[in-house]
């Protein structure tokens, strides 16, 4: 088994693979006409069902085509080639925003069900490098706004705790972008998001949302 060390040496070679798939998307199928009920209204439409671009045949986890603001892109898988490196799965919104989703063991023999956990912090500090690395070689200036534990609440009630930074990349042109970082563990991997908006909005959190929902 690779060292702690190498798997974050091939883990940063593979980083934002994604920013750059443009795989076609199939089409939505067109929402159905309501049908007229016996009373003359208009009888509801019975919600589409959702369409799965993608599986992590691991954990299980399914990645729709349309998550919110966001579609499917693209995804990567480097298992095979790279052990510990699982998948990566590619979603981009049309305020511009690029989301990656990474669902990995990071060649942990044992997964933290904690985020507390010195492995989580670990992995953290290696993606938060990751994150001033790449914005240094776009000559931004990298600037931290958040860091620390964040409570997300999901639709059904629950309540999921995850590590999450925010950076901020102060271009010269004014042009500045945020890049954030969602991390938690589910299913027996590590789950982590990386995102680089121009504007943070509401969809993107939803995304957030929407995808820690579907690791549960």
């Amino acid at each position: 088994m690779q060292s702690f060390c190498s798997f974050h040496r091939a883990l940063a070679a593979v980083v934002w693979l994604l920013a750059g798939i443009a795989l076609p998307l199939q089409a939505a199928p067109e929402a159905a006409s309501p049908v007229p009920a016996a009373s003359g209204r208009a009888a509801p439409v019975p919600a589409a069902p959702v369409r799965v671009a993608s599986v992590h045949a691991a954990s299980g986890i399914a990645f729709p085509e349309v998550v919110g603001a966001f579609k499917y892109i693209g995804a990567r898988h480097f298992e095979a080639q790279h052990p510990g490196l699982g998948s990566a799965y590619g979603y981009r919104s049309g305020f511009g925003t690029t989301a990656t989703v990474y669902v990995y063991t990071a060649g942990l023999k044992d997964i933290p069900t904690s985020v507390d956990h010195p492995s989580m912090s670990r992995l953290r500090e290696q993606t938060k490098n990751e994150i001033r690395q790449h914005g240094q070689s776009r000559g931004a200036l990298v600037h931290q706004s958040h860091d620390g534990a964040l409570p997300i609440k999901l639709n059904n009630g629950s309540e999921v705790r995850v590590l999450f930074d925010r950076f901020e990349f102060i271009h010269g042109n004014g042009d500045n972008e945020d890049n954030m970082l969602w991390l938690w563990t589910a299913r027996g991997h590590v789950v982590k998001i990386r995102m680089s908006d121009n504007r943070s909005t509401e969809q993107s959190l939803d995304f957030v949302k929407a995808v820690l929902a579907l690791s549960q």
